[in-house]
């Protein structure tokens, strides 16, 4: 197995989690992570992994549209396998900064993958996602072979199925692997994603969006059973192979976020209403993948396969929000926090703009101050 491993977005949420999963296996492998330390980078979440031993990982500040820097790193650290969760991946944001998208998912796989192959990389993986299939009908669910089709005014889903081209098209001589994973949820995740906004919504006293209907149904994978996936698709992946994973527990957005609300009440008193705000343009309906290829290549299948299991970690996942507000309430202060959620159309549509006053009477309630 590959013994030292670019890990590029790894202050992100599955990144970091991925960093801590490889550390705490303690295999003989030296992790160096190479993050940009976006808005989405920016909570700390390094900081739970800090590692005093310099010799099993090695944190830079970088970017991966940066040729000279990328193939630096490669040949300084003998990189033998990279790992890249690098991407902007909020589907709202997409569809106001659309450029930011493709420069990162599009430009900087082409850039990694060109630098790698120049190095003579062993394994690339590319952590792709379920929105490139585009939305399915119920009963059917997208497997590998299928053809993609996402969402044409997603620059999200978009973007990443070019970013996965650009490997299949370009670089024939570079062995790369895809994991194309449903919704991930668990610890650390930016709080403008649905499971963190509708629990610091309602931790701050306002009232929780959900868009349209709320009926759009997602299958939910947690985190560590996804780092867990791709680990094994690094080491006994086949060359030239896309692998999906997904926690086979498809819920509707308004099933989760009444657990979400009825946990807070039940356990700690807390209570709050929903909004129902205009539907996100082209909102997908569905999504759903067919695991069968990775659980029988591997022996996978993740540790939350059932409705009873995912509903007793998602409510573990929100007493850990509840615990740790000064993790996500400098986020929800931020510049970049207030006017993503400003700008939001949809959001707009029925609710006031928010500002860090709401987070300042969190604060002074928690007695917390950062």
């Amino acid at each position: 197995m590959s013994k030292n491993i670019l890990v590029t977005g790894h202050h992100g949420f599955i990144g970091s989690h991925f960093v801590k999963y490889i550390l705490d296996k303690d295999e003989n492998i030296k992790v160096v992570g190479l993050d940009n330390h976006s808005y989405a980078g920016r909570g700390g979440n390094f900081n739970r992994f800090v590692v005093l031993n310099k010799e099993k990982f090695i944190d830079l500040n970088g970017d991966i549209t940066d040729d000279k820097g990328v193939v630096q790193i490669l040949k300084d650290y003998y990189i033998n396998a990279i790992i890249n969760f690098a991407a902007e991946s909020h589907v709202d944001r997409s569809l106001q900064e659309a450029d930011i998208f493709y420069k990162t998912n599009v430009e900087g796989v082409r850039n990694l993958a060109e630098q790698a192959s120049k190095v003579g990389i062993e394994k690339f993986l590319q952590v792709s996602t379920d929105e490139v299939y585009g939305p399915v009908q119920i009963l059917h669910s997208s497997k590998e072979i299928d053809l993609v089709n996402p969402t044409k005014s997603s620059n999200y889903a978009v973007s990443k199925m070019k970013g996965e081209l650009v490997l299949v098209e370009e670089f024939p001589n570079l062995i790369w692997n895809i994991t194309r994973g449903t919704n991930n949820f668990g610890t650390h995740q930016y709080p403008e994603k649905f499971v963190p906004t509708a629990i610091t919504h309602a931790v701050c006293g306002l009232k929780v969006p959900i868009y349209g209907d709320g009926k759009q149904i997602r299958d939910w994978l947690f985190v560590e059973d996804h780092c867990r996936g791709i680990w094994e698709v690094v080491k006994k992946g086949k060359p030239y192979e896309i692998y999906n994973m997904g926690g086979k527990n498809e819920l509707e957005n308004i099933d989760v976020l009444n657990y979400i609300l009825n946990y807070l009440d039940k356990n700690y008193g807390i209570k709050a209403e929903t909004v129902n705000t205009l539907d996100r343009q082209d909102h997908d309906r569905r999504y759903s993948v067919d695991t069968t290829k990775i659980e029988r290549t591997f022996n996978f299948k993740p540790s939350i396969q059932s409705k009873l299991d995912f509903f007793e970690m998602l409510g573990k996942v929100v007493d850990w929000y509840v615990k740790n507000p000064g993790w996500w309430i400098p986020l929800r202060k931020s510049k970049e926090f207030i006017e993503y959620f400003n700008s939001n159309k949809s959001y707009m549509s029925v609710m006031e703009p928010i500002t860090s006053e709401h987070t300042k009477k969190l604060e002074e309630r928690l007695n917390y101050k950062i």
